[in-house]
């Protein structure tokens, strides 16, 4: 019976700590920063130098969090320590998110270098060298699991800082407009939803400064590839070849990290994320150097992310528009209709997108004559 008793404790005690950590990936999500712990989390993710020093994401987070106080590289008085957060508090949680739920890792060497010294000298660790990478958030969702195409892309920011502000403006914009419905999903518009879904839309690409869309779609006919394998690559070209249309519109500055988040699908994720994520690592290791490093890859259920939310409609309209034969006043096509009309995109049969805003939207086909030669 006591082993039984100290077995439950255990199962207790992790069932605990994945709700915490599920807790977490939802605030950060949304954009919620209410509590230290997101706080910690959103800096361990924008600047990378900080998984390994204690020093660096200090600083980090006064300069982000307490910038009427300090800014980053400036002298700090014992005043001003007064009133900033303290390291051991910064420590003790960034030891939590990395240990504990396994998110923002440090380097191996850090992570060994911990294992064998004191916490003391963990809260004194600093690491030499340039200061943190700006980042960019890629949130991604497929499509056409069905049709002719199947396909993959989502929502672009240049500047994740943008992501959870467009998280918290369209939380106040949904309050605001008394929206009742738990998401904005393409398959489940209906004529009531359907304004507030356009207005939906609308507000995010008017809002955000840094927002883009990119898609990549592939003939499902012919395909040498199981789905499940499809998508996986689908989803590795969006953000390996949405950073190389990143640099030549010049739209986003280097060096950079990019972080991708995508809709959850606990299956799929289960077999593919860390593969996706070790296969982009080492490719845009191999193309990029220095001047692009890969942060999480990470799945968000599309309840809890508003920028799922668009990428589900940017996407669904694309397929929209491609399956129809013709156009007509369901609510689907009008949504569709909407959806390209606010990013400037046109469509003739085929695969023929004309894009006004190549800048910033992208919309690719990858031939599957070579078995989309996993991966390019």
């Amino acid at each position: 019976m006591g082993e039984e008793v100290i077995q439950k404790r255990k199962l207790s005690r992790e069932e605990k700590l994945e709700q915490e950590r599920k807790k977490l990936e939802q605030e950060l999500s949304e954009g919620d920063f209410g509590t230290l712990r997101a706080r910690v989390a959103y800096i361990l993710n924008r600047y990378p130098k900080t998984r390994d020093s204690d020093i660096e994401l200090q600083h980090r987070y006064w300069a982000t969090f307490h910038p009427e106080q300090y800014r980053y590289g400036q002298s700090v008085t014992a005043d001003d320590m007064m009133n900033l957060a303290r390291l051991t508090h910064l420590t003790r949680m960034r030891a939590k998110i990395q240990n504990q739920f396994g998110l923002f890792l440090a380097s191996e060497g850090v992570r060994e270098e911990r294992k064998r010294l004191a916490q003391a000298v963990r809260e004194n660790i600093v690491v030499d060298g340039p200061i943190g990478m700006d980042s960019s958030a890629v949130y991604c969702d497929e499509t056409g699991k069905d049709s002719t195409f199947l396909g993959v892309g989502g929502v672009w920011f240049a500047n994740v800082h943008d992501s959870w502000l467009l998280q918290k403006h369209l939380k106040r914009w949904r309050e605001s407009n008394g929206v009742k419905s738990k998401e904005f999903h393409f398959t489940k518009l209906s004529n009531g939803l359907l304004p507030f879904a356009m207005d939906f839309f609308s507000e995010a690409v008017s809002q955000a400064t840094s927002l883009g869309f990119k898609a990549v779609f592939v003939e499902r006919q012919g395909l040498r590839h199981n789905q499940e394998d499809t998508l996986r690559e689908l989803h590795y070209q969006v953000v390996y070849h949405g950073i190389i249309h990143e640099k030549q519109t010049g739209r986003t500055s280097f060096p950079r990290a990019v972080t991708m988040w995508k809709d959850k699908d606990e299956g799929w994720d289960l077999l593919h994320l860390r593969r996706l994520h070790d296969d982009l690592e080492v490719a845009i290791d191999r193309r990029f150097g220095e001047d692009v490093k890969l942060g999480q890859v990470l799945p968000v259920g599309s309840q809890d992310s508003f920028v799922i939310q668009l990428a589900d409609l940017f996407m669904a309209s694309l397929n929209r528009v491609m399956e129809r034969e013709a156009d007509s006043d369901h609510v689907k096509d009008r949504m569709a209709n909407h959806v390209l009309s606010t990013l400037g995109i046109t469509f003739k049969n085929g695969q023929q997108f004309n894009l006004a805003n190549q800048d910033w939207v992208s919309i690719d086909f990858i031939s599957n004559d070579s078995n989309l030669a996993l991966y390019s």
